[in-house]
């Protein structure tokens, strides 16, 4: 074996070991490749639920709306009907809601969590307003009170930045009505202002990482 040979199979041998996996959503696949002698499956797993090209189910932020009731999941009930939703309205909502609990405390075993610290940060102000949001949402549709949708979330108040959509839903002439205005009207107000709060995700950060930890990750979009 000549010399040349003999350094690339050196060469070769000292290469990390390296694996890909696919992750999907509705827009697309994520192709991720990593060294399998610094990560495992399971961890880049939970790190890739930060990832700003994914935004699947199990990507943060997790939002499971209170009207949520997904057949294939056993902890709904009544998804079949729309009788069936209304009776196990109570149950279905806080089955979403504790989904959300559950993702937001799966932030604080987050692989790698002090060189992500600035993404997980982020994903937890988003996390908490959500969660907050579905909370204030179940409430309001089981007793009515105003008051509810007026308490500041997150340091957002209702009161100064979502004026429009509480007069809206205080002069409802139903309480499905009422429902319905605080799920548009009221939610999307809020939601403009938590990311005019937060700012844009910090994809520099999430960049750095990848390529400081040698992974690659290529998103294929699924019209491509």
């Amino acid at each position: 074996m000549n010399r040349s040979a003999v350094l690339l199979l050196i060469g070769m041998s000292i290469l990390p070991a390296r694996q890909t996996i696919i992750l999907t959503d509705p827009g697309g696949t994520d192709s991720v490749t990593f060294p399998t002698t610094i990560f495992s499956i399971d961890e880049i797993k939970a790190i890739m639920r930060l990832s700003p090209r994914l935004r699947i189910s199990n990507s943060y932020p997790v939002i499971n709306s209170i009207d949520m009731c997904v057949t294939t999941e056993p902890d709904y009930h009544g998804c079949g009907t729309k009788a069936a939703r209304e009776e196990w309205f109570k149950h279905n909502a806080n089955v979403s809601i504790k989904k959300m609990e559950a993702a937001l405390n799966d932030l604080d075993n987050i692989p790698r969590a002090e060189e992500l610290k600035q993404i997980i940060q982020y994903e937890r102000a988003l996390q908490k307003f959500y969660l907050e949001i579905e909370r204030v949402r179940l409430q309001f549709k089981l007793t009515g009170d105003l008051s509810l949708l007026e308490e500041p979330i997150q340091g957002i108040d209702p009161r100064i930045l979502c004026s429009d959509s509480l007069i809206k839903v205080k002069h409802a002439t139903s309480q499905n009505d009422a429902n319905e205005i605080v799920r548009m009207d009221w939610y999307n107000c809020m939601n403009k202002q938590i990311y005019a709060k937060v700012g844009m995700y910090p994809l520099e950060a999430w960049n750095a990482f990848l390529k400081n930890e040698s992974i690659e990750e290529i998103y294929t979009s699924t019209d491509e």
